[in-house]
């Protein structure tokens, strides 16, 4: 396992230098370009390219908005299930059930382990956690 970690990490490596040596090349060819043109007069823009670069930069602006607005709901559609999933009286339990809740419980607590450790250092009662996983309140209910 340590053998796969390692040669995974160098690969990351390797593609990451690569990435970099391929975008700084890039970037000095535009700076040759920008250098070789920069005598010459730049044109006015027309209405046309006006119109054009408006229109772009709003679709682009709406994109993004949509993108992040879309990602922003995956978080809070995540959090729905445990309402439904803690409500369930223990004695009700099927082994289909529990493995729904432990599932569910693995997965958001890998989710949100990186909120929890930022946070680790001011935790002193539960209230601190609101907006996070209740990490105390998911081992009381699952035992």
């Amino acid at each position: 396992m340590s053998i796969l970690s390692n040669l995974s990490w160098n690969f990351v490596d390797v593609f990451i230098i690569a990435i970099s040596m391929a975008l700084t090349d890039q970037f000095r060819q535009l700076n040759r370009r920008i250098d070789f043109f920069k005598e010459k007069v730049w044109p006015f823009p027309s209405t046309i390219h006006t119109c054009y670069f408006f229109f772009s930069f709003g679709f682009l602006i709406s994109r993004v908005l949509t993108v992040s607005m879309s990602a922003a709901s995956i978080h809070d559609e995540s959090l729905l299930p445990a309402y439904t999933l803690y409500s369930i009286s223990s004695k009700s339990y099927s082994s289909e059930i529990a493995s729904t809740i432990i599932t569910y419980v693995i997965v958001l607590t890998q989710i949100y382990s990186n909120q929890i450790e930022k946070l680790k250092p001011n935790i002193t009662t539960s209230e601190n956690l609101e907006g996070v996983l209740p990490v105390t309140e998911l081992t009381t209910r699952i035992e």
